[in-house]
């Protein structure tokens, strides 16, 4: 593996472990979150659920598109979309819209880990 496919797979790497550090934060605090937005624990771990679950439908997509158009326009349209999908995600009615985030998420990681092997 040459020097420019290490840094992508470090900068890939590094983008992934901060998107997914407010998971682990998330699971520290639920029953906190829960109670701030009177709802229930099991509400909230459901919004993670269906985060993490679509994860696999976002790499799939995302992957293919870095295949037909390029890993650079894929990944730019990600970061714009998962930057909409956060935003939105704010006045969104319940926390079950959180399934955006998982699907842009893991885009990220197949369109960027894949261009380490080019």
């Amino acid at each position: 593996m040459d020097q420019r496919s290490k840094h992508i797979v470090a900068a890939t790497f590094l983008g992934w472990t901060l998107d997914a550090f407010d998971f682990f934060l998330l699971v520290f605090v639920l029953k906190d979150i829960a109670q701030e937005f009177n709802t229930q624990i099991t509400d909230v771990t459901f919004a993670i659920l269906l985060t993490l679950a679509m994860r696999p439908i976002g790499a799939f997509l995302f992957g293919r598109a870095a295949d037909r158009w390029g890993r650079r326009p894929t990944l730019m349209i990600d970061v714009l979309l998962y930057s909409a999908i956060e935003f939105a995600s704010g006045f969104a009615p319940s926390s079950r819209y959180s399934w955006c985030c998982g699907q842009s998420l893991a885009s990220r990681w197949a369109a960027n880990g894949a261009s380490a092997h080019r």
